[in-house]
């Protein structure tokens, strides 16, 4: 069965280069697009993923310490960059996410079908 991730546009963060992008920027209320996937499919609290680049930094970031087991995580091919083509699907993910070089429409075709690579279905609303 293939996991659904509604992309509402008001609060998705793109296009804006790799600086400043993570997975929730505290005080504007947005999101990358994995940091909606971490909310709204894997129940991530979005505080807990505010100022962090992405999905393996949060991972690094909450499961190095005892307290923190047990909370909401990403998925396994999200985690850790040890298998190569999920690692690249992730990394194309990232950068397709952040390019400022690419119209919203190519943008969101293409995030459309990186995701559907791991059987999740990607819709976008206003």
């Amino acid at each position: 069965m293939k996991e659904q991730l509604i992309i509402k546009r008001s609060e998705w963060y793109r296009g804006h280069g790799g600086a400043d992008s993570c997975l929730y920027i505290d005080g504007r209320e947005v999101f990358c697009c994995l940091g909606l996937y971490g909310r709204d499919v894997c129940k991530i609290p979005k505080y807990n993923m505010a100022g962090i680049a992405d999905s393996i930094e949060y991972n690094k970031s909450y499961t190095a310490y005892d307290d923190y087991k047990g909370i909401p995580n990403f998925p396994d091919w999200m985690k850790t960059g040890n298998n190569p083509n999920d690692y690249d699907i992730l990394c194309k993910i990232i950068r397709v996410n952040d390019n400022p070089e690419i119209s919203n429409a190519d943008r969101e075709a293409e995030l459309t079908r990186l995701f559907a690579l791991k059987d999740i279905e990607v819709t976008f609303v206003d």
